[in-house]
């Protein structure tokens, strides 16, 4: 996909993300004709809309390192490319849910593309028939690297938690952190959440050494199971 970004003077940007404040106009005709006959799917995790206090800038940027003063920015900068994007499309989709994922990539795929979203889980577990592997079983284990209030905007565990209290299974989180494990437990409706940083291991601990760390939360995970689900 290919369409320029041009400034007041017709130029194209070619600075990137810091030229966005010069957006003047963009050269749709420049984009493949072919796409006009082609359908896309967009597999995707997360509902946060492009802008905003649940925008792209404001949720993902601090997890990528930016701080208040960038996350203001960006956020103008999206924000503005929106606009020009909207009266150029005649289309508004800047709040639509999944707009905001992978940066903004979502809203990209959304208006130049009229892509259909969907939740990027739900593509994996049709394709796997997860469904199969639930009818006799005991326990699922799932977990990502941080189970958070953001958990539950449609990522990969929440998918698989889901699936899994329909057919009463028990429920286990492994996360490398945990925003609150009892409350979580409880507004989820999971067995016992754990955390591989915890009072025992510092978040330098476990960048030191991922693996090992990793593999002792399995373990204390599976000795909770052992006493509590098939010693009692």
């Amino acid at each position: 996909m290919e369409s320029d970004f041009l400034d007041s003077h017709g130029n194209e940007l070619t600075e990137g993300l810091a030229s966005l404040n010069k957006l003047s106009d963009i050269d749709i005709d420049a984009m493949d004709f072919r796409l006009k006959n082609v359908s896309f799917e967009i597999a995707c995790d997360v509902d946060n809309p492009l802008i905003g206090d649940q925008g792209a800038s404001a949720i993902f940027g601090p997890q990528k390192g930016a701080d208040k003063s960038m996350i203001k920015k960006l956020d103008t900068l999206l924000s503005h490319y929106s606009r020009i994007v909207s009266s150029k499309l005649s289309n508004d989709l800047s709040m639509r849910p999944g707009a905001g994922a992978a940066g903004g990539i979502g809203y990209g795929f959304l208006t130049f593309l009229k892509a259909q979203q969907k939740s990027g889980v739900h593509i994996i577990l049709e394709k796997l028939n997860f469904n199969q592997y639930l009818f006799n079983t005991d326990l699922v284990v799932t977990g990502e690297g941080r189970f958070d209030n953001q958990s539950d905007r449609g990522k990969a565990p929440m998918g698989v938690i889901n699936l899994s209290k329909r057919h009463n299974c028990n429920i286990f989180v492994i996360a490398g952190s945990v925003e609150n494990d009892k409350a979580s437990e409880i507004k989820y409706g999971i067995d016992k959440v754990f955390s591989v940083i915890s009072n025992e291991v510092s978040v330098e601990e476990a960048m030191a050494s991922p693996v090992d760390s990793l593999i002792a939360t399995a373990r204390k995970a599976a000795r909770y199971y052992k006493k509590n689900y098939l010693d009692s």
